[in-house]
């Protein structure tokens, strides 16, 4: 939609992480699934100290007829309703292009709730083993806001951004003027020298328990080590390396190498490119 709707992705541990009393050591304690009239009360204290925040930093008074407003508070205004903030048809709605088949509007699934606008979806669980599932998830976190596969010319002069799924309304595409989609990725641009991903609780980088968490990083490959598809070597090959390999029988960095490629290395006087026929 383009609009400015603030919302966190959270990947949160199903568990609790403790230190044992007698060596400090990292212990695991599971946890039941949260219910839907729990997620309802996260919703509803999320709603309560949000405005609590805006009353302390006077941002729940509408502001006066005579306050000055920046250009970008004025877009970002605007993006908060769907709406445009300058050209010619500023203060109007963004134009809209779809079926005209409206839908009945779908029933909020178990885990989920809205207080105030305020919506918490914990619907998604990701089990302990399922890496792939989990890096799908995360990446589907950090994807950006804007798809420019889905930008494409129309008639006139206009830009249109199709929709990842229709709307309740039939709508399945958006048409802008350029100044009005440059407006709409204004607003979406992060502030200066703010972290986009930050990590809290044992995940934190400052956790005392988070090294006996966090599994430790791969080895880096040594140089000249062939990585491998389906259980078979790549057929490029580093000549240079095996090279290496041959002169370094003894290092034990360059073993993996020797045991991919030991019929290259079985050449008297080291590793060789085969001749051309």
């Amino acid at each position: 939609m383009l609009n400015l709707n603030l919302h966190f992705h959270a990947l949160v541990l199903e568990d609790v992480y403790a230190a044992r009393e007698s060596d400090g050591a990292a212990v695991f304690h599971p946890v039941r699934p949260p219910t839907t009239q729990e997620v309802a009360e996260i919703a509803a204290k999320v709603a309560a100290r949000v405005r609590r925040l805006f009353q302390r930093r006077g941002l729940a008074d509408e502001p006066g007829d005579d306050s000055e407003v920046s250009a970008l508070d004025a877009a970002q205004s605007a993006a908060l309703f769907g709406g445009v903030a300058f050209g010619p048809r500023a203060g109007k709605k963004v134009r809209r292009l779809g079926t005209g088949l409206t839908r009945p509007r779908r029933e909020r699934p178990p885990l989920c709730a809205e207080v105030d606008g305020f919506d918490v979806h914990a619907g998604v669980a990701i089990a302990a083993h399922d890496r792939m599932g989990l890096e799908r998830l995360a990446r589907y976190g950090l994807r950006a806001p804007f798809a420019l596969s889905r930008l494409s010319r129309a008639p006139h002069g206009r830009l249109s951004y199709e929709l990842k799924h229709p709307l309740d309304d039939g709508t399945t595409n958006l048409l802008f003027e350029p100044l009005e989609l440059l407006e709409k990725l204004a607003v979406l641009v992060p502030p200066p020298r703010e972290h986009l991903v930050t990590y809290h609780g044992v995940l934190a980088s400052c956790a005392s328990l988070r090294d006996q968490v966090v599994p430790e990083p791969p080895a880096p490959r040594p140089p000249g080590a062939c990585s491998r598809r389906r259980g078979r070597p790549l057929r490029r090959i580093d000549w240079a390396a095996l090279r290496e390999a041959r002169l370094r029988p003894r290092d034990p960095h360059l073993r993996p190498l020797r045991r991919a490629h030991a019929r290259h290395l079985r050449h008297r006087g080291g590793a060789r490119r085969p001749q051309n026929t």
